[in-house]
């Protein structure tokens, strides 16, 4: 079900993007992308807990003051040791509908949904193996406004919560609207 909320909001996006085309002109700036640096959490019921850092990039557009929709992918730059084997958040990609409050002029806050695909690398004992899957993912944050259309976004992410596992990421990424 989630593939289809993926294809479903892919297709979306694409059509939000070829609609309206004075859209800017009436609101300001619409489109945005980000990069950032995330830190990863997984966790699990069985006790196997490891974090790693990972560098995002996200594209977006708002298709007015209060939505937006969003594409996001990460991949990793360090990995953790659990056991003495190599555990890694390799990357996730993920796509997701947006609802934006602002809280003054430069002060904004919002909540995002959508789903993410997760891939886990594990190495160790002369044996790798890697896995993905995708879930619902959800989160919140706040973005601070700078000048030049560009704002500082700090977010909870929760990206994968089934099988007894849960992943989690905090991100600080900077923003720049077009």
């Amino acid at each position: 079900m989630t593939q289809k909320f993926m294809t479903a909001l892919c297709i979306f996006f694409a059509f939000s993007l070829s609609a309206n085309a004075d859209h800017k002109k009436r609101h300001g700036n619409t489109g945005y992308f980000s990069v950032g640096v995330s830190r990863i959490s997984f966790d699990s019921d069985l006790g196997v807990n490891f974090d790693n850092s990972l560098i995002e990039g996200r594209f977006g557009y708002n298709i007015n003051s209060t939505f937006a929709v969003e594409l996001r992918a990460a991949g990793s730059v360090s990995d953790d040791n659990y056991l003495g084997v190599n555990v890694e958040i390799d990357s996730y990609v993920g796509a997701y509908v947006v609802a934006q409050l602002p809280l003054g002029k430069t002060l904004n806050l919002y909540g995002f949904a959508g789903a993410a695909n997760v891939s886990i690398t594990a190495t160790g004992l002369g044996l790798s193996t890697t896995g993905n899957d995708t879930d619902a993912s959800f989160g919140v944050g706040f973005s601070v406004k700078l000048p030049r259309n560009s704002a500082i976004n700090l977010e909870y992410t929760d990206l994968y919560r089934k099988d007894n596992i849960d992943i989690s990421s905090v991100s600080l990424t900077y923003k720049l609207s077009y």
